[in-house]
């Protein structure tokens, strides 16, 4: 069983990641949870779920309701730079080799947290190296037809470490919000899959294609283009 620890975010990905690696019998062994705890409201239970995916996460439980129940230790940073010597000490501190990222999105890794001795894992919402960059997950719904997720090493670059997974996914038909319950499911059904194979092969990330943020109006496109066909919008 791979050894790990999480930096994290108390938002829905973060949730997602923890709560499902715990109910699969994982534990990390320690955490880092970024950004100002004091801004952190506990709302109602809201279980969040979508047919054909087999992960599910409560939006409503706080990441650090989850840390604290299952006795995970975590140090806690008020803001959201991974780069500052502060959380460098935390990660050197972590006695596991491989460490889930999970902290602020367009982030590129320096120098000093990429030498503190561990391999950074994320899960990116696009097959790579065709989508590389920003919002991949409206641009794969807008050119194939299909979402997709790549596991892989983080390195100096964007989306350009060794890619160590990758799958693809039916784009839901139900109404769903696809930035806060479709991508935090893509992205943990994939991490899961990782966690659980001991037989993968790192392979090159080769030169690809690299998108940036998605225009509103390509977003509405995006999910129109992938509903079933009927009455109000199909074609003429």
């Amino acid at each position: 069983m791979k050894r790990f620890s999480m930096l994290l975010l108390n938002n829905n990905r973060s949730k997602a990641y923890l709560q499902n690696i715990i109910r699969c019998g994982y534990k990390p062994s320690s955490a880092v949870v970024m950004g100002d705890p004091t801004k952190q409201v506990k709302s109602e239970s809201l279980i969040q779920t979508i047919p054909g995916f087999s992960s599910y996460f409560d939006s409503g439980k706080s990441i650090y309701e989850t840390l604290d129940e299952n006795g995970i230790p975590y140090a806690g940073v008020p803001h959201l730079d991974v780069n500052t010597p502060e959380v460098i000490s935390h990660i050197k501190d972590m006695d596991a080799a491989y460490v889930i990222y999970s902290g602020p999105a367009g982030v590129i890794l320096r120098d000093g947290i990429l030498d503190a001795g561990k391999i950074f894992i994320h899960a990116h919402p696009g097959v790579l190296p065709d989508y590389k960059g920003s919002t991949t997950i409206y641009y794969s719904m807008l050119l194939r037809k299909e979402l997709g997720c790549s596991v892989f090493t983080m390195n100096r670059e964007i989306d350009g470490g060794e890619i160590l997974l990758m799958k693809t996914f039916p784009v839901p038909m139900l109404p769903v919000d696809f930035d806060m319950v479709v991508d935090p499911l893509v992205r943990t059904d994939t991490l899961l899959e990782w966690l659980e194979r001991d037989d993968l092969i790192p392979v090159p990330n080769d030169i690809g294609n690299t998108f940036y943020i998605v225009h509103p109006v390509l977003k509405h496109i995006a999910r129109i283009k992938n509903l079933p066909l009927n009455k109000d919008n199909r074609s003429e």
